[in-house]
């Protein structure tokens, strides 16, 4: 099986896995931004934030990275 058809199966499947898992976490530290002690309020704004572009990346970034540099060949 050739890399790219290896990333588009693992999307298929542990991809949404990652979306999901991501989604729900960032929501959950997201709702700490309506707390009215603003360094809590932050907290959860910017944590929701770096949990959203660490998903971003790593279903982006990642696979095109593995492909480019073939770690797995």
């Amino acid at each position: 099986m050739s890399a790219e058809a290896s990333m588009k199966e693992s999307h298929l499947s542990v991809g949404r896995a990652i979306f999901y898992t991501a989604f729900t976490i960032a929501v959950g530290f997201s709702i700490l931004g309506l707390s009215n002690f603003a360094p809590t309020a932050l907290f959860g704004i910017f944590t929701a934030i770096a949990l959203l572009l660490a998903f971003i990346s790593s279903l982006t970034l990642l696979p095109l990275l593995l492909v480019k540099f073939k770690v797995f060949a």
